[in-house]
């Protein structure tokens, strides 16, 4: 009995459509990567005084906070671009809360990653993504909506915990295919941004932000009124700041 022989005809738009499922599989895995912008230093020296002054003034434009909350979200903005040098043994988390929705933290986190290095949103992460993102590219994580994921994980709480100290920060876990343990580090900057107050260790490792509602009388400027360009001036001048002053950090 002899086999007939299949038709290329027919078999073209299977095989067309294999191609394009393969295509459209390597966009979207292209599309899940984590990129970060690269941006270089402003040209011109900056001064520590001038910079924090521009930051406040940012701040206050789209944010209603007092001058000493601030202040502390700029200074550790500022405090992300240093977090590697060896005089940086703590990494406090910014923990931004509030009594209620609609109090502005979103909002603060937003501008916040105008200011911190390699900034990263998330509203939510397993504890897996923690250890393998940070070991991956070192982010600045900016975690919202953490009153639905991290009360009551355990895991993930831990590991946000071991980050807090450079010595501790590390997790161990085994090779699923080689079995082998495999040290990954947790040692970066991380915001925490939740309805309600963090428990336990983690809140007494925070600076903490407390929000409010603004009143009628309070004004805001949209975010888009800072312009994308002008967000990008804004850290390339702390790019130049972060090269000219982080080396005169001193050890404790």
């Amino acid at each position: 009995m002899r086999c007939k022989r299949a038709n290329p005809v027919r078999l073209a738009p299977r095989l067309d459509s294999q191609v394009h499922l393969r295509q459209a599989g390597a966009e979207t895995d292209s599309a899940h990567k984590i990129v970060f912008e690269v941006l270089e230093p402003w040209p011109n020296p900056v001064t520590g005084n001038d910079l924090v002054l521009e930051l406040v003034q940012t701040q206050q434009k789209h944010i209603i906070l007092s001058d000493e909350a601030i202040l502390t979200v700029v200074l550790w903005g500022l405090l992300t671009f240093v977090s590697n040098s060896d005089a940086i043994d703590t990494l406090p988390f910014l923990t931004i809360s509030s009594p209620e929705k609609r109090c502005g933290k979103s909002r603060l986190q937003t501008v916040l990653g105008w200011m911190s290095l390699r900034p990263l949103r998330a509203s939510n992460i397993s504890s897996a993504a923690v250890y393998r993102t940070v070991e991956a590219c070192c982010p600045t994580l900016l975690l919202d909506e953490a009153d639905t994921f991290v009360d009551g994980n355990e895991e993930l709480r831990g590991i946000l915990n071991s980050g807090h100290t450079r010595d501790q920060a590390y997790v161990i876990r085994c090779n699923p295919i080689t079995l082998e343990p495999e040290r990954f580090s947790v040692w970066c900057p991380k915001s925490i941004a939740l309805i309600g107050s963090l428990s336990g260790t983690l809140e007494d490792r925070s600076i903490e932000i407390r929000m409010e509602r603004k009143t009628r009388g309070q004004k805001v400027s949209p975010l888009r009124s800072t312009t994308a360009e002008k967000r990008k001036e804004v850290m390339r001048k702390i790019l130049r700041w972060a090269a000219d002053y982080s080396n005169r950090l001193s050890p404790p």
